[in-house]
């Protein structure tokens, strides 16, 4: 088939290539806008578009792929199917029509769960043992039309967010091309999502960083998987902001409020709700990451303040 494929992260990278290595046919990229990257600004092109340059793809950075000028660029190629990963971009009505199979979709997580923009650290979050990845046909709703084909993956119990996007990436291009495969010899029709269990996820933002010590240590420690490189995971003390860089669950009880801080047996506990967390890695406000020993060497003044207050 022919194929117009749509994507912008490191995410999307692994089915681009895949569909090239296929026996079908990707007459057109589409991806964002190239955007200024870091403090000298300098602009820098999407992933996609890089795989497209060093796969010799043709492609477009349309400002709005829904623009007459987009639509008549995709329209041109006479594709017969539309693939799009982690494109960036809802797309309108007249575009999901625009091909004779309209537009495929892979998302990264088993749906009807986990909809939306943050559907791997929303796992990862909530202590999940397994997610995975779905191909659906994309309708006007949120991740929400009938699904094709799904792969389930088991998540590491120590695994962070990159990782973990990492394994997905690669088991859903497999698997983008395997449904493309079907559906190009008459064997695959979707079917409807179950709206019951469907749950919905939102873009993560920087106070998602925030810790709340009443939790469990566990949902503490999970929060910290799902939110690395980004928001990360924070806390203050005595008004200091501290960035935790490197922690663990572990099972003692600090008879003290959440959020109280104790030095045990060398080791920088943090008391929650349940059981305790414990520092490795810190990085307080203005200052270089150090372990949790050259912190307490400087900064054992905090342990006198409880944190997240």
């Amino acid at each position: 088939m022919k194929i117009v494929f749509l994507g912008t992260p490191d995410f999307a990278t692994p089915t681009l290539r895949a569909l090239h290595e296929s026996t079908h046919e990707v007459v057109l990229v589409v991806t964002r806008p190239s955007r200024p990257v870091g403090r000298r600004k300098v602009m820098s092109p999407p992933a996609v578009y890089l795989a497209a340059d060093e796969l010799e793809l043709s492609c477009i950075q349309p400002q709005s792929v829904n623009s007459d000028r987009a639509l008549a660029t995709i329209r041109a190629t006479d594709s017969d199917v539309l693939v799009t990963v982690a494109y960036g971009r809802l797309l309108k009505s007249e575009i999901l029509n625009l091909a004779p199979q309209g537009v495929l979709n892979l998302h990264p997580s088993l749906l009807p769960r986990y909809r939306g923009a943050s559907p791997v650290q929303a796992a990862i979050a909530a202590g999940e043992e397994r997610t995975g990845v779905t191909v659906l046909r994309t309708d006007e709703g949120w991740d929400s039309g009938p699904i094709y084909a799904s792969e389930s993956v088991m998540i590491g119990p120590h695994e962070i967010a990159t990782a973990l996007s990492g394994r997905l990436a690669g088991a859903g291009a497999g698997l983008m091309v395997k449904t493309l495969d079907k559906i190009e010899s008459g064997g695959l029709d979707p079917g409807p999502q179950d709206e019951s269990i469907a749950t919905m996820t939102d873009p993560l933002t920087r106070d998602d960083a925030d810790i709340d010590w009443s939790g469990p240590a566990s949902t503490v420690y999970n929060r910290y998987r799902a939110h690395l490189p980004w928001p990360g995971t924070r806390t203050t003390a005595d008004n200091r902001l501290l960035k935790i860089l490197g922690c663990r669950p572990r099972p003692e009880i600090i008879e003290a409020a959440p959020g109280t801080p104790a030095l045990i047996e060398g080791q920088l506990l943090v008391a929650c709700g349940e059981g305790c967390l414990e520092i490795l890695e810190i990085q307080p406000e203005g200052r270089n990451p150090m372990p949790a020993a050259e912190f307490l060497l400087g900064y054992g003044a905090l342990l006198d303040h409880r944190w997240g207050q």
